[in-house]
């Protein structure tokens, strides 16, 4: 039997990244910056996508020195992972929760508007707030530490 990947959130995100531009090779940074996904969380997605087929991955060749960095590792969707994606995307699209469109509202946020795309300007940045606990009040019968300084000591010596 075949490996197949759960569809979680993660996966579906990068599918929908893949699909933008099926026919482009595609590195890890430039797909962090598609998903919004740290690079510990893209990576495993690729690779339980190579798993499954889906996904081919080749190292591009080129001379370090020259190219001034290390090479990268391109990605790009098999014609079996191309067809289950559209699939699979599709059924997502239809689930009765709208959990796709809530997806498909962050990856756009996270990508920008088409607007600001055609006029060619950067997706603007989001910002997320983490909603922390109120810090504790202090305690009232709480004493500072008792921090002695020489002088303190010389007087209570001398008297």
């Amino acid at each position: 039997m075949d490996y197949r990947p759960r569809l979680t959130t993660g996966v579906v995100t990068v599918l929908a990244a893949f699909l933008d531009d099926p026919d482009a090779d595609r590195y890890g940074l430039d797909l962090m910056r598609a998903t919004g996904h740290p690079s510990g969380m893209l990576h495993p997605i690729l690779l339980r996508l190579q798993k499954a087929r889906w996904v081919v991955a080749t190292w591009e060749d080129i001379d370090r020195a020259v190219a001034g960095r290390p090479a990268r590792r391109y990605y790009r969707l098999t014609p079996e992972g191309l067809e289950t994606a559209r699939i699979e995307l599709a059924a997502s699209r239809g689930s009765a929760d709208g959990s796709w469109q809530r997806l498909q509202t962050s990856s756009e946020a996270l990508r920008g508007s088409s607007a600001e795309k055609d006029r060619g300007e950067p997706a603007a940045p989001i910002m997320l707030r983490a909603v922390l606990p109120p810090l504790p009040a202090a305690r009232r019968d709480h004493r500072p530490s008792r921090r002695v300084s020489i002088e303190q000591s010389e007087r209570g010596r001398s008297g």
